[in-house]
């Protein structure tokens, strides 16, 4: 954790003496499926690593990225505004494949930031 508060600090002064800063987000780890979907996972698949919730549109991020781009989506960006500097850290989780029959009812995932 102490590396990552370094890293984030470095990169928002170094952003700052450039003239284009960094703007340090801290993104949701639940986003809706298309979202999810529009930045090329597959959350619906048989063999997909997105854990998706029964109960509804939502699913647990892969990567910050997904978060990210649901910020810009159907959004027209003016050239002027560009480039955008975003700077991100999120717990990410992955389904677990291939868990055979033993783990019948069981939510099996991997978590990672």
């Amino acid at each position: 954790l102490a590396l990552l508060n370094w890293t984030v600090g470095k990169v928002l002064s170094q952003a700052c003496t450039s003239g284009t800063p960094f703007i340090p987000i801290s993104p949701p780890e639940l986003v809706h499926s298309q979202y999810v979907s529009a930045c090329g996972f597959n959350p619906r698949g048989e063999h997909s690593q997105v854990y998706n919730l029964d109960s509804n549109s939502l699913c647990l991020i892969g990567t910050s990225e997904i978060p990210l781009a649901g910020l810009y989506a159907n959004k027209l960006i003016p050239v002027a505004e560009l480039p955008i500097r975003l700077v991100a850290f999120s717990n990410c989780f992955r389904a677990e494949t291939g868990a055979g029959k033993q783990s019948k009812g069981l939510y099996r995932l991997h978590q990672f930031s």
